[in-house]
């Protein structure tokens, strides 16, 4: 995100951080439908349009720069789930919204990724919700040698892995769902 809270945005940018812009794409070529598109989720379209400041009260309790630990998902998904308008399970929209403000720690779950990461990190792909996102996917990402290297020198390293976790939808994701 910028340096402005997520409720000062315009309505377009808002729109396109959640996934939920239908408008027609910005000059500078940025497909606002990575990490999924969120389009369906019309509840949430009118969340983002009109009560943005409950989405920016969500978004801040996820710390900006260093460790996040359980507790502060945990937070965090409860206050995204009131803010989303949805009862039941919003692991689409939540999991988009955290990968988007830290993708050094947290991955987009959708559905064209979830069946190889089910086989990968060895869960059933139904057994997967916001309660046991943590648990089943983020810890064992912090867990691997590869998320626990040390930051890398080149700067083109240094910024891929400062995107890492998110970036794993890359080896994910099924173009043929």
């Amino acid at each position: 995100l910028s340096k402005k809270d997520f409720h000062e945005l315009d309505d377009s940018d808002r729109l396109k951080i959640a996934g939920l812009y239908r408008g027609e794409e910005n000059s500078s070529n940025y497909d606002n439908r990575w990490f999924g598109s969120m389009t369906r989720a019309t509840n949430f379209f009118d969340k983002v349009k009109h009560e943005a400041q409950n989405i920016t009260n969500a978004i801040n309790l996820i710390p900006k720069v260093g460790p996040i630990s359980q507790e502060d998902y945990n937070k965090f998904k409860e206050a995204m789930i009131h803010a989303s308008g949805y009862e039941a399970d919003p692991k689409g929209i939540v999991t988009r919204i955290l990968a988007m403000i830290r993708p050094d720690v947290f991955f987009c779950v959708t559905s064209r990724n979830i069946d190889d990461l089910a086989m990968d990190f060895s869960f059933k792909k139904n057994r997967l919700n916001l309660e046991t996102y943590w648990d089943l996917v983020i810890a064992p990402i912090q867990e691997s040698v590869w998320w626990n290297t040390p930051v890398p020198k080149d700067n083109l390293e240094r910024r891929i892995w400062e995107n890492r976790t998110a970036l794993l939808d890359i080896f994910y994701f099924n173009q043929s769902k």
